[in-house]
């Protein structure tokens, strides 16, 4: 019996607002009956939720109201990222050290799901390469591009100057990985 993938309410809590503050017809078609009834609950940050419901709120987000553009996403994820290391993740943080803080990142990373769902692939003064290890989807895409937003904030939150994050997009069918290179002065 295979576990079932989670995520913690921390990190779906303002994907929820954002989805509950609207009433746009068109979120609806994302959503499951089961995934409608827990947007209708309370999120509790420690608590776990299924992880269909992270993506489905993502793809949702991106499409809807992002409109499918990339730099909408990555700017949103600077934002989230910002606002979720300011209000839980402090210590991710290395002043002076932005290698430091992605090595974090990837330790402190695996609470946010109960699997693994990111790796460092590769580590120099001034680059890190990520992949991801989750299933890929349309949600993934979304996902990928918020990402890249929340790593140049981390980079430039610990000392990093003109961080640049460079996204592979996998090939849905050939059921790659998402590659990331994060280079900084």
């Amino acid at each position: 019996m295979t576990m079932e993938k989670m995520v913690k309410g921390s990190i779906i809590m303002d994907l929820i607002r954002i989805i509950r503050g609207t009433k746009d017809e068109r979120l609806v078609r994302y959503f499951t009956e089961e995934q409608k009834k827990i947007l209708s609950e309370k999120i509790i940050p420690s608590g776990w939720y299924p992880v269909d419901l992270h993506r489905q709120s993502l793809l949702a987000i991106y499409e809807v109201f992002g409109q499918k553009k990339p730099e909408t996403a990555r700017e949103w994820g600077k934002t989230f990222g910002e606002k979720i290391i300011a209000q839980s993740y402090k210590s991710l943080i290395n002043p002076g050290d932005p290698r430091g803080t992605l090595k974090n990142f990837s330790r402190v990373s695996k609470t946010f799901f109960n699997y693994d769902y990111l790796e460092v692939v590769a580590s120099e003064e001034k680059k890190v390469q990520f992949r991801t290890l989750f299933e890929n989807s349309p949600a993934a895409i979304a996902f990928s591009y918020l990402l890249a937003g929340w790593l140049e904030k981390m980079v430039e939150l610990s000392g990093g100057l003109a961080p640049k994050v460079e996204v592979s997009l996998p090939r849905l069918e050939a059921g790659q990985a998402t590659g990331f290179v994060i280079t900084w002065d």
